[in-house]
Parts: C-alpha cells; structure tokens; sequence
C-alpha cells in the first residue's frame, strides 16, 4: 500500500424537499500517480434548528452544535453526529469509514489495475 499523499474532506449540506439538512461528507485519497478515489460518508438528517442556524442564520456547523447543545468547540470534539448519537459513533469513526472506503483501489490494485495505470 502505497502512502497517500493527501486526503481531503468536504462537509456538505443539502435541503430537502422539508426544508431540512442532511449532512454527509466526502473523502477523497490522492496518490503519486494523479490517481483520485472517492467514498462518502453515511447520510443523515440534521434536527430543524441545526438546520435552521446553518441555513438562515448562516452559522458554522460547528458554531451551530454548540448553540444548540450547549458546548464549546464542539467540532473539536464528538461534533454534529456524536451529539445526535449519543457518542455512539464519534465524529472521528463518522470520518473514518470514508477514509477506508476512499482507499479501497488502492488497497487492491489487482483487482483495480485500470484505475491506477
């Protein structure tokens, strides 16, 4: 398995015909040869006043969770889904599932080979 020179994630937001959020993130893994993987993360719904600070107030997610459950640097911590889960899944097992999925061609170039040429 071959480093991966970078890894980028992208939060985002979309309404629903309810007017409200769900989130899901993106991950993607580049490697030496401009190779490009992609996976996302689960989606789910965001609560109406998450929705509601984001999209109308136009607070960070982050600013958000802490108005809303009363926290300090939450995006630091356990983040939206950690509070919605009750710490069951934290924030950083929320990323990570979509590192691993990103990583997959390149975990398995044999069964890739088109992929990375």
């Amino acid at each position: 398995l071959h480093m991966c020179t970078a890894v980028r994630q992208r939060a985002y937001l979309s309404a629903n015909a309810c007017k409200m959020c769900l989130l899901l993130r993106i991950s993607a893994c580049v490697f030496p040869a401009d190779a490009i993987s992609t996976a996302r993360s689960a989606e789910f719904l965001l609560p109406r006043q998450l929705s509601q600070l984001v999209l109308h107030r136009g607070m960070e997610l982050g600013a958000a969770d802490d108005t809303l459950f009363g926290c300090i640097d939450s995006s630091k911590g356990s983040g939206t889904v950690g509070h919605l889960t009750h710490n069951v899944i934290s924030r950083a097992a929320y990323y990570e599932q979509a590192i691993v999925m990103a990583l997959i061609p390149f975990m398995n170039p044999e069964l890739y080979p088109e992929f990375l040429r």
